[in-house]
């Protein structure tokens, strides 16, 4: 690229030294010819004039030809950037929306976490009260699990970890389904074990959120910030790494819905 644009300039500045020695000769050629013909003096102010003349109107003619040059230039430019900009805001509110619904997904598991269903339910055991708690929080525990597969299967882009966010929020949830049904049974019993397991797939789960909530942000800062129009590397990088997390999307679509129908015929059988 640089080399090429080395040779355009050469080209430019050959040909200006060629106009200017013609142009040069012919001046000469035109001031001889008025001398040698009658009226000398009037020939040669003639000629000097006409000349004047001409060159400012080829420097007048070049000077507007440079300023809607660069008016062009800059307006290509600024329309470019405008459709950039465009471009990068679509992005960021595709991605916003995914953002949004992960984080209300993660907003809602530490909303009802382990420890709070437990210690209502349990106080409700201890003081013999007869509660529709246990089938309020299934209800509330399996629309979590709904929100989250839902979000992002219906993400239009792919990110990385998402798939073992989706299965050990499924787990945690379902586990904490069953430790529900058999709270009187694991508190009689002193099953501390079941306890301590929902606890750590707890905190695991809680890293994994915000793990991928920053990837996320992360990825949106990028694109609004990390590339400007005269760097096109940049840009057509960003358009490939979101093709790619498109197609890996429909890919993963794709693969859900085939399990789910084999499941379904399985389940037939």
């Amino acid at each position: 690229m640089k080399k090429k644009e080395a040779n355009r300039q050469s080209f430019k500045q050959t040909i200006i030294i060629v106009g200017i020695i013609i142009a040069g000769l012919a001046f000469l050629a035109n001031i001889i010819l008025a001398c040698v013909f009658p009226n000398c003096a009037t020939n040669i102010f003639t000629a000097i004039s006409g000349w004047v003349s001409g060159i400012a109107t080829v420097i007048l003619g070049v000077i507007a030809f440079r300023q809607n040059k660069k008016y062009k230039k800059e307006n290509d430019r600024f329309l470019k950037e405008q459709q950039q900009l465009n471009w990068k805001l679509e992005q960021k509110d595709v991605l916003k929306v995914y953002l949004c619904n992960i984080e209300n997904v993660f907003s809602n598991v530490k909303e009802y976490q382990y420890s709070k269903l437990i210690n209502n339910i349990a106080l409700n055991l201890q003081e013999d009260n007869v509660t529709i708690d246990e089938l309020v929080y299934d209800e509330i525990l399996y629309g979590i699990m709904d929100s989250m597969k839902y979000a992002s299967v219906n993400s239009v882009y792919y990110f990385d970890g998402i798939e073992e966010l989706v299965d050990l929020c499924c787990c945690y949830i379902l586990k904490m389904r069953l430790l529900l049904k058999r709270l009187p049974e694991i508190i009689k019993n002193g099953e501390v074990n079941r306890y301590n397991e929902i606890k750590e797939l707890y905190r695991d789960l809680c890293k994994a959120f915000n793990d991928h909530i920053v990837h996320v942000r992360l990825f949106i800062d990028m694109i609004m910030t990390s590339w400007k129009y005269d760097d096109h590397d940049d840009y057509e990088d960003i358009e490939k790494t979101l093709r790619e997390k498109r197609s890996k999307q429909k890919d993963w679509r794709t693969r859900i819905q085939k399990s789910y129908e084999e499941f379904i015929e399985e389940w037939k059988n």
